[in-house]
């Protein structure tokens, strides 16, 4: 277990999640039905080993994880979130028959985890909130073990300038009750690291070419 850093305790660095994690499963149900329950499974369905799982939030990602994953370790900063995938989890086959679970309270900026622990790290969902993203991205490469796989599903700044322009007038609003920015160049931020290299990588979504990074780099061995 690490402290929270100070400034993910203010009232307006909240995630959707941090209002409480049946609320936020709610909230997202029609859209994990119609994309994201796909694309995770897409993703993370061939990993195996240890994996780290940052920001996991109400932890949905756990139903995806295959057999070869021996355990998942996750952090989240919300002990209500915590709580909440600890009882999920074991419908999903973790527990003393299954795979293990290991849980952390902390931030994806300040991992408590020494150099090259985990086969592979996943970040779903969370670059978009989380107040460093460079440093997550960094942090998350730092624990990753050589050849290991780094996993995204992200929402990014659109490529198409009318979008874009859009959706830079209407992040401040958003981001008020979500702790969400919907401006961040996630993709070009991602690739930008050096230690990454490119596997499988996707630009998708349901309207217009709504901007979601979907990546799968590996770490230089």
């Amino acid at each position: 277990m690490i402290d929270i850093p100070s400034f993910m305790t203010d009232e307006g660095s909240k995630r959707t999640s941090d209002y409480g994690p049946r609320t936020y499963d709610l909230f997202l149900a029609p859209m994990e039905i119609a994309w994201f329950g796909r694309w995770r499974r897409r993703m993370l369905s061939t990993l195996k080993g240890e994996v780290l799982d940052i920001g996991t939030g109400t932890g949905t990602n756990l139903k995806y994880y295959p057999e070869d994953v021996r355990c998942v370790t996750v952090v989240d900063p919300d002990d209500d979130n915590i709580s909440y995938l600890e009882r999920r989890s074991r419908g999903w086959g973790f527990g003393d028959d299954g795979k293990c679970l290991r849980t952390h309270m902390g931030v994806g900026e300040e991992l408590p985890f020494p150099d090259e622990t985990f086969d592979a790290v996943v970040s779903t969902l969370i670059l978009c909130t989380v107040e460093d993203p460079e440093r997550v991205v960094s942090e998350g490469t730092r624990v990753l073990k050589r050849g290991g796989r780094f996993i995204f599903i992200e929402h990014q700044l659109p490529r198409w300038k009318p979008q874009a322009i859009v959706f830079n007038i209407i992040s401040p609003v958003w981001h008020a009750p979500s702790g969400c920015n919907l401006n961040r160049n996630t993709e070009e931020m991602i690739r930008s690291r050096t230690e990454l290299v490119e596997l499988e990588t996707h630009r998708t979504g349901p309207i217009l070419g709504y901007p979601f990074f979907i990546g799968d780099f590996r770490k230089r061995a």
